[in-house]
């Protein structure tokens, strides 16, 4: 974490140099460091990115920079490449289901939490599982959101007591 924090604050120096200095000193506050440390390099890239393109000439305060970093679109190029599958053989609730998956991934990776093989194995038999109940269930109406929800909720929780639990 501490290298995270020191490569984004040598970045902000780079950009701001003796600014950043007067005003926050040549190492990154603690409040900076620890909410720095908080974030993905994704959304510490973005931060950074936005900065630059802002054209901001003093630097800005940690809560300006935490709002840059948290725009990232962390979500974009998934939902994007499920988005391009139309013409593929997934039905929509093979795309849904891929869709509530990835959600499912990435919410553990984000407290950096990872599934084992075995788990991810689980968690695709009852993904599967959720995408034929929907699709049984579809009569051409498509399935309200609710239920869709409460469905998937169950389908985690047996996932989770069949053992595909993310560990770190």
């Amino acid at each position: 974490m501490a290298s995270r924090v020191t490569e984004v604050w040598d970045r902000l120096l780079g950009l701001y140099g003796s600014g950043l200095i007067r005003r926050f000193g040549k190492s990154p506050p603690d409040e900076w460091a620890n909410l720095l440390g908080q974030l993905t390099d994704m959304q510490l890239r973005h931060g950074l990115e936005q900065l630059v393109k802002s054209g901001r000439a003093m630097p800005p305060s940690l809560p300006e920079f935490l709002a840059l970093c948290r725009t990232a679109k962390e979500w974009a190029k998934p939902i994007m490449a499920s988005a391009q599958l139309e013409d593929c053989s997934f039905d929509k609730w093979d795309r849904e289901a891929n869709q509530h998956m990835l959600a499912e991934v990435l919410r553990a990776a984000h407290h950096r939490k990872y599934f084992t093989e075995e788990a991810t194995r689980t968690l695709l038999e009852w993904k599967h599982a959720w995408a034929r109940d929907c699709r049984d269930a579809d009569q051409g109406e498509g399935v309200p959101r609710e239920t869709q929800k409460i469905w998937w909720n169950d389908c985690m929780q047996r996932a989770r007591e069949a053992g595909a639990v993310a560990v770190r």
